[in-house]
């Protein structure tokens, strides 16, 4: 995956040198390609639901790209639409600056992280859109923290450390990772079943990726509390 993030900033950068109008647009071929590649990984037919190590690796597979696959095209965001990126931390700050509560703030954070763990639910379609998801947040982050090398060079990769080493960073990857686990469960239980009536050993399958869900959205909730706390 780094190896083709590496190929598509290549490319990139001579579509931006020659056609810099379009530049921002070619960004998105970097979460496109993520969210693609982790779709088509994670339903191969040697993938088995059930199985913890899946769960492990696909999250360890999530903090990469968070934290180091993402650079690569946080760079790219940064050259090619710098006013973005400056006017998105204008932004960020103007908005933590409404909030004064930490029950405000992480009610917030919860419900607008929720639709992504729920999306990262559904089979097939939630997995590439939390690929994609995942790496244009990782992006945007590296871009920010970029854009602030020439004030501080020597410094300007804490933000960095500070959003990647957060422990609500972690648990929101963790909780992604179980909605999609449950996803992978539910597709590979009960459509390698005969019958699809939610019944018998079929109704225990279902049981079972709802409660991967639950657990992904209370973890969520908790790592959202933990963000407030550390942001006011």
């Amino acid at each position: 995956m780094l190896v083709v993030n590496v190929a598509i900033f290549l490319l990139g950068i001579s579509l931006f040198t020659y056609r810099s109008m379009y530049g921002i647009f070619y960004f998105y071929a970097f979460p496109l390609s993520t969210g693609l590649i982790l779709a088509t990984a994670s339903y191969r037919r040697d993938i088995r639901a059930g199985d913890l190590r899946i769960y492990i690796s696909g999250l360890i597979t999530l903090y990469l790209i968070a934290t180091i696959v993402s650079s690569m095209s946080g760079i790219y965001l940064l050259m090619s639409s710098p006013s973005m990126v400056n006017a998105y931390a204008n932004d960020l700050a103007i908005t933590r600056l409404r909030y004064v509560s930490v029950f405000s703030l992480s009610r917030d954070i919860f419900l607008e992280n929720v639709v992504i763990d729920l999306i990262s639910y559904i089979p097939i379609v939630g997995i590439f859109f939390l690929g994609y998801s995942v790496m244009s947040t990782g992006s945007l982050i590296w871009a920010l923290n970029l854009s602030g090398y020439h004030i501080h060079p020597l410094t300007w990769y804490m933000g960095l450390l500070q959003a990647f080493l957060a422990p609500y960073t972690p648990m929101e990857l963790a909780s992604y990772a179980l909605a999609a686990y449950g996803g992978i469960y539910l597709i590979r239980l009960i459509g390698e079943k005969s019958s699809i009536k939610v019944e018998g050993s079929n109704w225990k399958y279902l049981q079972k990726s709802f409660t991967l869900l639950l657990a992904s959205i209370a973890l969520l909730y908790i790592s959202a509390v933990i963000e407030a706390l550390l942001i006011l």
